[in-house]
Order: C-alpha cells, then sequence, then structure tokens
C-alpha cells in the first residue's frame, strides 16, 4: 500500500522556467524511496512540490487525501516532516528547546515527553548536548538533530534532503546506520534525496532516478544495479 502518490506532477518556481515534467511515482506505507539523479535533475524541487513550496500541477496524494493545492503548514499538520538541505535546525536554541519546538502542535504532553527520551536514547550524541545551542554542534550532530526535531512532530513520512551534504565520510556512515535503526524501530516511510547512492540503495527498498525533471528510470535496487547502462550512468 502507498502512502504517498505523484500522477503526472509539474512544478515551477516563481517567475522561473518548469523544473518538473510529469514525474509520476509511489512511496509505499513503511517503506523508504530513495531519490537519485545529478545536480539539477529536480530532485531537491520534488521534496519541496511534496511540501507545497512550488507551483505544482498534477496529482498529489498523502495517505489518500489530495494534498496538491494544500499550504505548507497544512501538509505539514498531516503527518509530512521535511529535513531540507542546511540541518533545518534553529541555531539559537538548546537541543532540548529545537526538539520541543518540533514538537509545538502537539497537544499531549506524556507523548512528546515519551518521544523526546527515544530520540535522544537513539541519537546519544544529542542526549550528550541537551543544553548546547544548536549552532555550536558539529556538522553531524546538527544533521542528527534536524531530523530528530523533525521527529518530534510525529510524522507518518519523512523527507531528507541530502542528509549527507558537507559531512565527512565516517561521519555520514554514522548518520545513515541511526537512520537505518530509526526506520527499522519506527516503521516511519521515507523519501530520500541523496547524492552518495551507494548509501541510499543500501537503504531504500524502492529507487527513482531523474533526469532533468523526468523520471530515467526507477525500480528496486536490486533491479537498477543488474542494469550495467543505469549503473553507470546513475550509481556510480
Amino acid at each position: 500500500m502507498s502512502i504517498l502518490t505523484l500522477e503526472e506532477v509539474h512544478a515551477s518556481y516563481s517567475g522561473g522556467s518548469r523544473v518538473l515534467h510529469g514525474i509520476s511515482f509511489t512511496v509505499s506505507d513503511g517503506g523508504v524511496t530513495a531519490l537519485l539523479g545529478s545536480n539539477g535533475a529536480g530532485k531537491t524541487t520534488t521534496l519541496r512540490t511534496i511540501s507545497g513550496i512550488t507551483h505544482r500541477r498534477g496529482t498529489i496524494r498523502f495517505a489518500g487525501t489530495d494534498i496538491t493545492g494544500m499550504r505548507t503548514d497544512k501538509i505539514a499538520r498531516l503527518g509530512i516532516a521535511h529535513v531540507p538541505q542546511g540541518r533545518g535546525t534553529l541555531p539559537g536554541l538548546t537541543v532540548k528547546d529545537n526538539l520541543e519546538a518540533g514538537a509545538i502542535m502537539r497537544r499531549d504532553r506524556a507523548a512528546v515527553r515519551a518521544d523526546m527520551a527515544r530520540y535522544l536514547d537513539l541519537f546519544p550524541r544529542l542526549a550528550e548536548r541537551a543544553t548546547q545551542r544548536a549552532n555550536t554542534l558539529s556538522g553531524g550532530e546538527q544533521q542528527m538533530l534536524a531530523i530528530a526535531r523533525a521527529l518530534m512532530g510525529a510524522p507518518r513520512l519523512l523527507l531528507l534532503d541530502e542528509p549527507s551534504l558537507g559531512l565527512a565520510p565516517k561521519v555520514t556512515q554514522d548518520v545513515f546506520r541511526t537512520i537505518a535503526t530509526l526506520q527499522e524501530q519506527t516503521q516511519i516511510s521515507m523519501l530520500i534525496v541523496e547524492q552518495n547512492s551507494a548509501l541510499a540503495l543500501q537503504l531504500a527498498d524502492h529507487v527513482v532516478l531523474l533526469e532533468n525533471g523526468r523520471i530515467a528510470a526507477s525500480g528496486t535496487p536490486t533491479d537498477l544495479m543488474a542494469s550495467d547502462a543505469i549503473r553507470r550512468a546513475y550509481l556510480g
């Protein structure tokens, strides 16, 4: 069963040319889809379109609801959390305050406290730095905080845009290991944009390859890796 469906989606920015040209794909409920492609292929725009940031037409459905024309805040309230490039934390607030800010729309405070304890356990470096401001953390710690902050909203779908961006290889491995543990423990659905195709393929159960705003290929990681042409052109 799919939690997210895009059907013939076109997208552009204000005053700009069209970036997406009729893309269609799904994200399975509890699954991980990797969105891969070269720089400028439209990957980030796809995530922004799902979150309601671009001008768009076509159809986007989340958990059976048409969200194509919705505002970004309403889309977030339905259960879609977006971790953009550049971390997406509140730099002047502490780690703990960032996590509390992520749960600002939730009313069950006992559940919020339980989730905070859960994610501080999942991200032990954040627990060690709970009273530090976000802008004093390392790049990897800021990425972990951005993910944990998004999770505090109790989303059903997590959009991750380049979680390895600017991180050292070892730190990238740590971040992806934590993402894999998170998905295993919670079965949260994920749509991940990532330049490190090797790591993305290890995590994903489905892959969509974008080229110039169009889908060039899609399928399981095994299927795509079995194609020499696709592997050389897109997967390194």
